[in-house]
């Protein structure tokens, strides 16, 4: 249950490092939301301080919309939320229910989390002025709490800690900055690795395409063979053919690779390119009895991108969808214009994909659980040239899916305004 509720708002669109913030975030609303639960019931039914129990009651209810947001995908109001759960309890227990206590270090700590997540300088520094004056605040309505602890004192531990973790943190993005050296040496190294392995494979498809040759005239002249040796040359014709096959798709995998790479960016028309798309598998999901429902409104949306990239995205996730889907079952297509974005939804009712599943699905000749419904082909790649042509376009692709529940592709891109 708990781990459920710290993965909350967690997709395949984010990244590491985003991932860890959104849990920190879950974890820190979790976290504030049980305290202050405790502190209820304690004041309630053992200090008997009904006014107290009123306040953090009335607090209670802004921790849980931070699960809200997330699930949502709104994760900048998710930030902000917590920000704001967090300062009304501080404030609240610092200033006016629990005064002079040490109650005011916590603003440290909130420091510390703004500046763990919060990527924007100028508002970071903002904040964060925002949080000393709310820091010292107690010291100037309350003359003898001045008395007993010094307000340079304070300044010097807020200061010190401040610094600290500014040090961490650029300790950190030196390191990040080293990763990212490493991580193009590395990409530039299976460049060469797959350069060296595509030589490899033209060369190896002559002697193969020769060997096919000699076992056809072989097959041709049979009547001289006996059983034995047709059945020989039958299973080497197979494994030349197999071997001849398997050769030819990675070729093509690999200049398809190449040309996503080679794509002029323009703007695209995302409803024209939905006709496109819808004119060409109607006739696929008409064979099996499955109905595509297009949900997308009338409203002109346009993004920076591909036709072709955009065409071969949409195509190949509702082609998937029919694929991997049984007869009498619907398929929904929705487009909507989310704050800068385009995001377009490929909805199903198949076979959906397990845990296991979820972990490999946008990587490359990866075999999944999940079987065509009508022994249709499946080569294994198509989810990751998705993943090719939407990370060449700018924008993110993720799954949401449970076994036996269906799936859900998501597919953000940046969004053209129309002027």
């Amino acid at each position: 249950m708990l781990s459920k509720l710290l993965n909350i708002g967690i997709n395949d669109g984010l990244d590491l490092e985003d991932r860890a913030k959104v849990k920190l975030q879950n974890a820190m609303a979790f976290l504030g939301l049980m305290i202050n639960v405790f502190f209820i019931f304690y004041h309630l039914f053992f200090s008997h301080k009904i006014n107290v129990s009123i306040i953090l009651f009335g607090l209670s209810f802004i921790a849980p919309l931070v699960f809200v947001f997330h699930a949502k995908r709104k994760y900048v109001a998710a930030r902000a939320t917590l920000f704001l759960f967090l300062y009304i309890l501080i404030f609240a227990v610092s200033t006016i229910l629990l005064v002079g206590h040490g109650n005011e270090y916590y603003y440290i700590a909130l420091s510390i989390l703004i500046l763990v997540l919060n990527k924007n300088n100028y508002w970071t520094a903002i904040i964060i002025l925002l949080n000393v004056f709310l820091y010292l605040l107690p010291h100037f309505y309350y003359p003898n709490i001045q008395e007993e602890y010094f307000v340079s004192t304070h300044i010097a531990v807020y200061a010190s800690s401040l610094l600290s973790v500014l040090f961490f943190i650029k300790i950190q993005n030196a390191f990040r900055v080293k990763l990212r050296e490493q991580k193009v040496h590395l990409e530039k190294l299976n460049d060469e690795k797959s350069d060296l392995i595509s030589v490899v494979a033209h060369d190896l498809k002559s002697p193969l395409a020769q060997i096919q040759g000699l076992v056809n005239i072989l097959k041709l002249d049979n009547g001289q063979l006996n059983q034995e040796q047709l059945q020989l040359i039958d299973k080497i014709k197979q494994v030349t053919d197999n071997q001849h096959e398997q050769i030819s798709d990675f070729l093509s995998v690999k200049a398809l690779e190449d040309s996503v790479e080679k794509l002029e960016l323009e703007v695209v028309s995302v409803a024209k390119t939905i006709e496109q798309v819808l004119g060409e598998v109607q006739t696929l999901a008409s064979a099996k009895d499955i109905k595509i429902t297009d949900k997308s409104t009338s409203e002109e949306l346009s993004i920076l991108g591909s036709s072709e990239g955009l065409f071969k995205v949409i195509s190949n996730l509702i082609s998937n969808s029919i694929k991997y889907s049984f007869a009498n079952t619907e398929i929904t297509l929705d487009v909507k214009s989310i704050k800068e974005n385009v995001v377009i939804t490929v909805g199903d009712e198949g076979q959906g994909f397990t845990k296991e599943d979820l972990k490999l699905v946008f990587k490359k000749n990866q075999m999944l659980s999940a079987k065509p419904t009508a022994n249709e082909s499946s080569s294994g790649v198509g989810l990751y040239i998705i993943k090719k042509y939407v990370e060449r376009m700018n924008g993110k692709v993720w799954l949401e899916s449970e076994k036996g529940k269906g799936s859900t592709f998501f597919v953000s891109l940046p969004q053209v305004s129309q002027r």
